[in-house]
């Protein structure tokens, strides 16, 4: 399969926050270049693109936000075909073929599930980081840790985990409700987006140990504007994505 690989780059006032998303090493190698994609097979070499089947992607987190997912997918009903193609091109997935042959995904969990909630694609547009295939199971993930392409933390915060109990599909992907308060911050302002390995996890465990959930409907909207003001708090300035107060945003 043919085509181009487009990233929409919008002017923005937080340069480092760009610089940080473009140096990322899970970020697109050919980023606006025409890129051909074949379709997924454990031979691939790195910096290979392909498609590939969701339904064969290995997760390499136990959790996901279902309100997150709930509200993409919602979004991605709407998109055209065109719309949800150049969306998906946008959104290239990083793998690594593992022992095997198994792809892992490292990131674009949180699309991967919103795609098969919304029905509205099977497959993603991938890049492979890395093929090793050839590796033993525990040298495979001594080299997963090293390189932060894992988290090995259960939907509860509590880890390390074994990485034999992460869930063996992207559908079997349990649900955090502190990583959709995390994502429903970010998304109204509260810190910013970055490239550190798994910041959302971060911030969802800063939430999680000040902030009690409710059971009401309301409790996740409710929870979000309580970690809009402690986002900007003092307590959460070592965390990726900070946004230091100032004389306008402090109440």
């Amino acid at each position: 399969m043919v085509g181009s690989l487009i990233v929409a780059m919008r002017t923005s006032p937080v340069k480092l926050c760009m610089c940080a998303l473009l140096c990322s090493p899970l970020l697109p190698n050919s980023l606006g270049a025409a890129t051909n994609y074949v379709p997924f097979a454990a031979t691939l070499s790195s910096n290979s693109f392909c498609t590939v089947d969701i339904s064969i992607l290995h997760p390499t987190q136990c959790a996901v936000g279902a309100k997150e997912v709930e509200m993409r997918a919602e979004k991605v009903r709407t998109l055209t075909t065109k719309g949800l193609e150049n969306y998906l091109r946008k959104h290239v997935a990083p793998i690594v073929i593992g022992p095997k042959g198994v792809p892992y995904l490292l990131d674009h969990q949180h699309l991967a599930r919103v795609l098969q909630r919304s029905g509205a694609s099977k497959v993603l547009y991938a890049e492979v980081k890395e093929n090793w295939s050839d590796l033993s199971v525990q040298e495979f993930w001594t080299r997963m840790k090293a390189h932060e392409w894992v988290y090995l933390h259960d939907e509860t915060g509590k880890g390390p985990v074994d990485p034999a109990n992460l869930p063996q599909t992207i559908e079997a992907m349990r649900d955090d409700p502190y990583r959709s308060v995390a994502w429903l911050v970010r998304k109204d302002g509260g810190y910013l987006d970055t490239s550190a390995p798994f910041a959302d996890f971060q911030w969802a465990d800063f939430f999680r140990a000040r902030i009690h959930l409710g059971n009401d409907t309301n409790a996740l909207d409710a929870a979000a504007q309580e970690g809009m003001k402690l986002a900007r708090s003092p307590e959460a300035k070592a965390l990726p994505g900070y946004i230091a107060p100032t004389a306008k945003t402090i109440p």
